[in-house]
């Protein structure tokens, strides 16, 4: 379970995909995620540039002009669940570039859609394995939350032993695998 996960070890690479985007803050995750991490971040980069109007036509474009900032604060596991903590922060732009409505409603509803998506995905991480990408189930493995298929569920018990060691009243360490 030492591996490190994929998308922080191809930063660059994942950078790449969303230039527009500041990702870090990575604790240690396994691939199965992966995939939801990257639905992620194109919903955000598409919000991002989503409201842009072309300045002589009542029409909408995408000219990969970002109308927010966007940057993770930290990407991590807790409880089986993928948890995905980030910040967006309205920027200067020319605002004649943008329709009747205000700036920061736009960006105040751009965050709830955000804050709803970021939502359903770690929801929905609590039904894919956290190791595989397969469908999986919240397990508890020596008080560890993970989320894990069956096969990677397996896997480990055959590799860890149960947790038998208990702490007294008055602090000293006990063994309960010799009663």
């Amino acid at each position: 379970m030492n591996q490190e996960n994929e998308l922080k070890k191809e930063n660059p690479i994942f950078q790449a995909c969303w230039p527009t985007l500041e990702i870090n803050g990575f604790e240690l995750i396994h691939n199965g995620w992966n995939g939801l991490l990257k639905n992620f971040f194109d919903y955000v980069a598409n919000e991002q540039t989503r409201y842009v109007k072309r300045k002589d036509f009542d029409s909408y474009e995408s000219p990969g002009v970002p109308i927010f900032n966007f940057a993770t604060l930290q990407i991590k596991q807790k409880f089986g669940y993928l948890r995905v903590y980030w910040n967006l922060a309205p920027i200067e732009l020319d605002w004649d570039i943008f329709c009747r409505e205000s700036y920061y409603q736009r960006i105040s509803q751009i965050k709830e859609r955000i804050f709803g998506y970021c939502s359903a995905i770690g929801s929905l991480s609590g039904k894919v394995c956290e190791i595989s990408g397969n469908i999986g189930e919240s397990r508890n493995i020596n008080g560890w939350f993970m989320t894990l298929s069956d096969a990677e569920y397996n896997k480990i018990i055959k590799e860890t032993k149960p947790c038998l060691t208990f702490w007294t009243e008055s602090g000293a360490e006990r063994d309960n695998s010799q009663s």
